[in-house]
């Protein structure tokens, strides 16, 4: 043997067992480093890093608590552990108490990895400082999502430049939609295509409380909303107190409870009530509209739209519904927001967190399986990419019914249900391109300097909101005590600090 390829041969063993003896390569030295920089810089051994990290993944449902949400939770673990070494831990929480919670868990410091946060708490929980900065991290460990939802959506979770949340990739614009119970249409030759204004909304509403005494024609869609809600045009620049008018076609914000169209909307709702065409006690239901179709209790409801709603609805209702638009496909940073997810500033490990929501975005075994559950035991493949339930299961006993695909990452990778459009992606893609676009998309107001301001109007906003928008008080005396009760509270405040800001993004966009 020759001298070189000796020395070739002692050179090559004396470095595996240097290697052994260190007991890591030098591959894990991102990874090591990335756990002592999540860590405040303390020490930690190679061993340490090569444990699985254990994300904790907070999110809201409706309903109970699906009975297989663990079956999925570990064939997601399986996919994970494999491609990042991580492991999750799913924290449901009812969407009814999750505000709370959600605030109760982050200001108390309890470990939180990950979580959706929604509209209206984005600003609170960033001026806040509550979650973390993930502009760096985003290109590095969540180059996938940047390709898949693309910057243009991604920057309405920005703040001052500053990139705090995610958007999901979902119907991100909406349209307002009547739905209605589909017999009753056709019972009275309702032409639905002809529907398409609130003037029209009201001649049907005639026909159904003429002619069917035992239904209520028009109930909330869901519960704790208005009957009018879904027909604003405005952008609500975050938190709806201090908006953008016409869509937000404009750089001009004003208090829309002052404005001659919000005066003409609540007249509306009142001449409706007054009629009998609005239920009765509308303000306080706990029932949502499709469960009062399917009780046989209402006839229509006014819902926030989206290709294949009328599917979705009719499923919800057990009856068939049909639907006609009534305010065009409309987007802004507001319902971008909608529904985002963020890594809480005390988080121990970002990398490790960004890195698995760049799988929840761009892995669709991973984004199937948080959609609609496993594949022989919540579904069946029926064709190409359409799934319906098992031979012996349905909705009423499926094990994993969460349905929220909307919620996790990126929809457009999910499967289609049958009965629902095999094109919806695309053509939700479509909804989403061509839908009146606000000229404050990107713009996130930062609400830190009136949050008292802010804290006054939404509980002025709570007390009066919900009867005008239904008809149940008089907006002759209650709307003019509305905006007064605003204006005390420092909604004109906010409204300057609004403006201020938006003008200053306009100026440097």
């Amino acid at each position: 043997m020759k001298l070189k390829q000796v020395l070739s041969i002692v050179l090559t063993l004396a470095m595996v067992m240097a290697l052994a003896a260190c007991g890591s390569s030098s591959d894990s030295s991102q990874e090591t480093q990335s756990s002592e920089t999540s860590t405040g810089g303390t020490s930690t051994t190679a061993e340490a890093a090569e444990e699985p990290y254990e994300i904790t993944m907070l999110f809201p449902t409706f309903g109970t608590t699906p009975s297989d949400m663990e079956l999925v939770q570990e064939e997601i673990n399986k996919i994970a552990l494999e491609e990042i070494n991580a492991r999750v831990t799913f924290m449901p929480v009812s969407f009814g108490s999750y505000r709370d919670q959600t605030n109760l868990m982050l200001s108390s410091g309890e470990k939180v990895d990950m979580l959706v946060v929604l509209a209206d708490q984005f600003n609170n929980f960033a001026s806040k400082g509550q979650l973390l900065d993930i502009t760096e991290l985003l290109p590095t460990y969540g180059a996938d999502i940047v390709e898949e939802v693309g910057m243009d959506y991604l920057k309405a979770g920005q703040i001052n430049g500053v990139q705090y949340a995610l958007t999901t990739n979902r119907d991100l614009a909406s349209n307002a939609i009547f739905m209605m119970k589909k017999e009753i249409v056709d019972k009275y030759d309702i032409d639905v295509e002809s529907i398409n204004s609130i003037e029209d909304i009201e001649a049907v509403l005639a026909i159904v409380k003429e002619n069917e005494p035992d239904l209520v024609p028009l109930v909330p869609g869901s519960v704790g909303t208005s009957i009018a809600q879904r027909l604003f045009t405005y952008d609500g620049l975050g938190d709806n107190i201090g908006v953008l008018t016409d869509f937000g076609r404009n750089y001009n914000v004003v208090n829309y409870a002052a404005t001659e169209e919000y005066a003409e909307i609540c007249a509306t709702m009142r001449d409706w009530y007054l009629k009998g065409y609005i239920l009765e006690d509308a303000t306080t239901t706990q029932e949502a509209g499709p469960a009062m179709i399917k009780a046989g209790r209402a006839f229509g409801y006014i819902a926030t739209g989206k290709p294949g709603l009328v599917q979705q609805e009719s499923r919800l209702a057990a009856v068939e519904m049909v639907g006609a638009e009534v305010v065009p496909p409309k987007t802004s940073s507001t319902q971008i927001q909608g529904i985002q997810w963020a890594v809480p500033v005390n988080s121990e490990n970002p990398e490790k967190i960004m890195a698995f929501l760049n799988l929840m975005y761009s892995n669709a075994d991973i984004a199937n399986l948080l959609s609609w559950g496993m594949e022989e035991l919540h579904y069946e493949v029926v064709q190409d990419t359409v799934i319906d339930y098992p031979e012996g299961v349905d909705a009423s006993n499926t094990g994993y019914g969460l349905n929220m695909g909307w919620m996790f990452g990126n929809q457009f990778i999910t499967y289609t249900w049958n009965g629902d459009d095999p094109q919806l992606w695309d053509t939700m893609k479509e909804f989403n391109t061509t839908a009146i676009k606000s000229d404050a998309i990107g713009f996130t107001y930062d609400s830190a300097n009136v949050k008292n301001e802010v804290a006054a109007c939404t509980n002025v906003q709570n007390q009066y909101k919900l009867g005008l928008e239904c008809g149940v008080v008089d907006p002759e005396t209650v709307l003019p005590e509305y905006i007064e009760a605003l204006e005390a509270a420092g909604i004109q405040v906010i409204v300057e600090e609004k403006q201020r800001q938006l003008d200053e993004w306009v100026a440097n966009k």
